[in-house]
């Protein structure tokens, strides 16, 4: 038998979802451009995500929320009413957005035709704002943005997007040098399931993505023969 206070807690839930998404459709109305950023930060960091991450790689947006994200007045129209209407947190100080995981899961959950082409977009933004090069004047930027790609390339499926290994690789390698090993992995993990969607499980690339994977593994001491 469930205990009173879990059916009070699922009911309290349920009740904060609806209102939540009576806000959410009284801006669709208002305010659609603001919809259509609120879903992509849905889609990131739930525990906060960097508005300079986002404006580093507005240029990999389609045209309509890089119009939104590369204009300081239209991104504080957009960030001011998704906050009147108690959709996100906005951090001045910390320049950070904070939307609630269950509101993230929520409006995540409801989306269907257009997951695929934001899962496309939100991979795009993790490529364009991660540092290619790492030196003394990125590798604080790459460690700042390291939170704010790993959720979104672990969590989103990318099917078959043939730079999206190419991608997690790349965070994968800077964490290997930064020494984060346990975070690689799950990278890797992840390299190795779309690489083996793409060419299969034999195929080179995949194959020395595994190999990659196993090293891994051994420096953490993981590895069984």
């Amino acid at each position: 038998m469930k205990k009173p206070y879990y059916t009070v807690v699922v009911v309290v839930a349920a009740v904060v979802v609806a209102t939540w998404f009576m806000s959410f459709n009284i801006v669709q109305k208002i305010h659609p451009r603001a919809t259509i950023l609120f879903q992509l930060l849905s889609f990131l960091n739930p525990d906060g995500v960097l508005i300079d991450f986002l404006q580093s790689g507005a240029e990999a947006l389609p045209n309509d929320l890089r119009a939104i994200v590369a204009s300081r007045i239209e991104f504080s129209k957009a960030l001011l009413e998704l906050e009147t209407f108690s959709l996100l947190k906005w951090n001045r100080l910390t320049k950070t957005l904070v939307i609630h995981r269950l509101v993230q899961t929520a409006i995540t959950d409801q989306m269907s035709e257009e997951r695929t082409t934001l899962s496309i977009t939100i991979l795009n933004l993790c490529d364009e704002s991660f540092p290619k090069v790492w030196n003394y004047e990125t590798r604080p930027i790459c460690r700042a943005y390291f939170s704010q790609v790993f959720t979104p390339l672990l969590s989103i499926k990318y099917g078959q997007a043939r730079n999206a290994a190419d991608i997690i690789e790349r965070v994968g390698k800077f964490l290997w040098n930064d020494g984060k090993y346990n975070e690689r992995i799950q990278l890797l993990c992840e390299v190795v399931v779309v690489r083996a969607a793409i060419g299969g499980a034999d195929n080179q690339s995949t194959m020395i993505s595994m190999n990659d994977l196993a090293v891994t593994y051994s420096w953490q001491g993981k590895f069984t023969s």
